[in-house]
């Protein structure tokens, strides 16, 4: 029996708007892709990210975009757009900005505000806010989109500390909100004014709007939450070593916790860190944080406090060090309390499960969803919606079989499709300031020098048993063995299959 597809559009936008969410995935997902006609793949793939059917609504649209024949009609600029939004939705920004950055979309009516969205995924508000400017100019929106962009651009303006634009900006939304019931990005615009009154420390008059926020939004758990941080906030700015405030924070850290609010539980420690002044605290975010603006506030904090913000970090169990500890830019294993000699090659740098561990280890706090690992893990590949899972599949299992092997206390926990390290038993891993910020370990070859005095102290040895002792390929031992002969550390002996090293002694 054929399908009225345009009455199925109208019903699942109904249900849609009337929150009936569950529902109207059901219907959705019941369709066959193969089955719909060309023109209703937009629409269909527009409702399908409205309800976080977002795969369904990429497998859609695929066979189209990423076909490795011609098709015909050429993709259309709407359907490019439809599915960079969805890649934004599974955070595979890297696929959705090259897709935006196409010239062949350059006219459409929106790409600006979703080059926006894009950089703002990314927490770039400088960029956000300059995108935002320029689509805000365009007379094509209506007046429900340029409040929604009005808004975004307010949150950004605050960021980047741009105090008096975002004020005239909030007040203008405010008296607008307020004209047409908007009560949702009122109670938006209520929290942001708050949070601009706290940032100039009127707390009196922050409190005030955010209880203005919450009654306009009272029915929104999610909501709430963010209202009642800030409230917290606004006494731990006013005495932030009061007990009743430390003990108020942790209970709206438990609540994120709970409520799986990761940049809550984010802002809560920064500004636990920031008030009561704990640059170790600061560090910890700091290392636990991928964005690159909010690494530079901590940054600037360090530098007015003439604190030194360390070049590594040890993250550590939540039991403790423990006796062993990863250095897994290089994917060494050391031993606590020993020297640099003493340590382990458990896994190639570059390899695929050390891919995915140098991605897991960039964010302490929000869990990794399918699409960002795609994009970090395989960073010069699209995503497909059929394959990627599996992909992503395979490299954990190469991560937990070298867990098993090596006897590393670490597991990738993986919950309603989010991913995320995490310790099962004392241990640390050493992270740098910068994954560029040391040579990789095929270029550091001084630790494997090390090394390989400790084995052969002053005793010969070929070329075939210093690969063998240092699990190293033949090629990359040549390297360091002719790097010990250029600085006159060791000395050879005999040609060809017969030549011996040995290190020479120090007089």
């Amino acid at each position: 029996m054929s399908v009225d597809l345009t009455v199925v559009l109208s019903s699942l936008d109904s249900q849609v708007r009337s929150g009936q969410i569950q529902q109207a995935r059901q219907t959705l997902v019941q369709l066959k892709k193969t089955k719909i006609p060309r023109e209703y793949l937009v629409p269909l793939a527009a409702i399908a990210r409205r309800v976080r059917e977002d795969k369904w609504g990429l497998s859609l649209l695929r066979p189209i975009l990423r076909s490795s024949q011609p098709v015909n009609p050429p993709p259309t600029q709407e359907e490019w757009i439809i599915y960079a939004s969805l890649l934004l939705k599974i955070d595979a920004i890297a696929e959705a900005k090259e897709i935006l950055a196409n010239p062949y979309l350059a006219e459409h009516p929106d790409i600006l505000y979703y080059q926006a969205l894009s950089h703002l995924a990314e927490w770039d508000y400088l960029q956000t806010s300059q995108l935002l400017k320029k689509y805000l100019k365009r007379k094509t929106i209506n007046h429900y989109q340029r409040a929604i962009a009005q808004v975004n651009l307010a949150s950004a303006l605050l960021y980047i500390e741009n105090l008096q634009e975002a004020s005239v900006l909030l007040r203008e939304l405010i008296k607008k909100c307020e004209e047409n019931h908007w009560d949702l990005l009122l109670s938006n615009c209520f929290e942001l004014s708050a949070q601009l009154l706290i940032k100039q420390k009127k707390f009196n008059k922050a409190e005030e709007l955010l209880k203005n926020a919450e009654i306009k939004n009272a029915h929104h758990k999610q909501y709430s939450l963010y209202v009642e941080k800030w409230r917290v906030i606004v006494n731990l700015f006013r005495d932030p070593l009061l007990l009743q405030n430390a003990m108020a924070l942790e209970q709206i850290r438990a609540k994120a916790i709970a409520t799986s609010s990761w940049e809550t539980l984010r802002d809560c420690d920064f500004y636990k860190g920031t008030l009561n002044q704990d640059p170790q605290l600061l560090t910890t975010i700091y290392y636990g944080t991928p964005f690159q603006s909010y690494k530079k506030r901590i940054e600037a904090i360090f530098k007015n406090n003439q604190w030194i913000l360390k070049k590594e970090y040890q993250w550590v169990s939540p039991f403790h060090p423990g006796e062993r500890w990863l250095d897994l830019q290089h994917g060494l294993e050391y031993k606590s309390g020993e020297d640099d000699s003493s340590f382990q090659k458990i896994m190639k740098p570059g390899r695929l499960h050390h891919r995915l561990l140098m991605t897991l280890v960039t964010d302490f706090y929000r869990p990794f969803t399918l699409g960002k690992i795609f994009s970090q893990v395989f960073p010069k590949e699209y995503f497909n919606p059929h394959s990627g899972p599996e992909r992503v599949n395979q490299a954990i299992k190469k991560a937990r079989i070298c867990f098993k092997k090596y006897n590393i206390p670490l597991k990738i926990d993986v919950n309603n499709g989010l991913y995320q390290l995490q310790f099962t038993a004392p241990y640390s891993i050493l992270i740098r300031k910068s994954k560029d910020s040391l040579p990789a370990a095929e270029n550091h070859s001084h630790l494997y020098k090390v090394q390989l005095k400790s084995l052969f102290p002053y005793q010969q040895f070929s070329m075939k048993s210093a690969a063998q002792a240092l699990s190293l390929s033949s090629s990359h031992t040549r390297i360091i063995i002719n790097d010990l002969l250029t600085e006159g550390k060791i000395h050879k002996t005999g040609n060809g299959r017969s030549t011996l090293y040995c290190f020479q002694k120090i007089k």
